[in-house]
């Protein structure tokens, strides 16, 4: 006899194989189903002694371009003590920049060549408001994030989801983290040759789910 008692059966709607599937739409994160095309490029985004923010890939697909980031922290000598708050700050910890402390919290934008500008908003995961509503103009979505620190060094990486494809012309990716001394640092990319890039996504199958 098991020690545990039986569990009540469920009921018979949460047995249909026939539920309807979510997707999220476009404009909250890339498309799950599509090989994005590739805009070829990488910088510095800004940079301190101790602190850089860097543009690692371009990934574009037909509604919108994924841009990779890659943050360094580094530990230059630092006493354990001092080094283990700058690692907390950095990776936005308890205390550190994070949702309790969005002044010293890492945000990004972007200027778009049409004057329009997006950004991304360390107190809200979805800055575009309704999720079920297409938002108006463009929106800066923070995802995938990630990060790992050691003795001397911290690393985070993260997905900017540009959504829709920007205009041609310039496109600047602004970064500003003052809880790790930026201020703000700007990176101009090619907004026409992103666009360019998006003819090169397709589906992963080529029958529809």
């Amino acid at each position: 006899m098991s020690f545990f008692p039986d569990l009540p059966p469920l009921p018979e709607d949460d047995l249909d194989e026939h539920e309807d599937e979510y997707v999220e739409p476009d404009w909250v994160r890339p498309p799950q189903h599509s090989l994005p095309g590739h805009f070829t490029t990488s910088g510095v985004v800004a940079r301190t002694d101790d602190a850089v923010v860097a543009l690692t890939a371009v990934a574009v697909h037909r509604g919108g371009a994924a841009l990779s980031i890659t943050r360094s922290l580094r530990r230059r000598g630092q006493p354990r003590s001092a080094w283990e708050a700058a690692s907390q700050r950095f990776l936005g910890g308890p205390h550190g920049p994070g949702p309790s402390d969005p002044a010293g919290a890492v945000r990004y934008g972007v200027q778009l060549a049409d004057g329009g500008r997006a950004f991304t908003d360390p107190t809200q995961p979805w800055p575009g408001g309704d999720l079920e509503a297409p938002p108006e103009g463009h929106v800066l979505t923070l995802l995938d994030q990630g990060g790992q620190a050691d003795g001397s060094s911290c690393t985070a990486t993260e997905v900017l989801w540009l959504w829709p494809l920007p205009p041609a012309g310039p496109l600047t990716l602004v970064v500003s983290w003052p809880g790790c001394g930026i201020d703000e640092g700007r990176l101009e990319l090619d907004g026409a040759a992103v666009r360019a890039a998006a003819v090169e996504a397709r589906p992963l199958w080529d029958d529809p789910a």
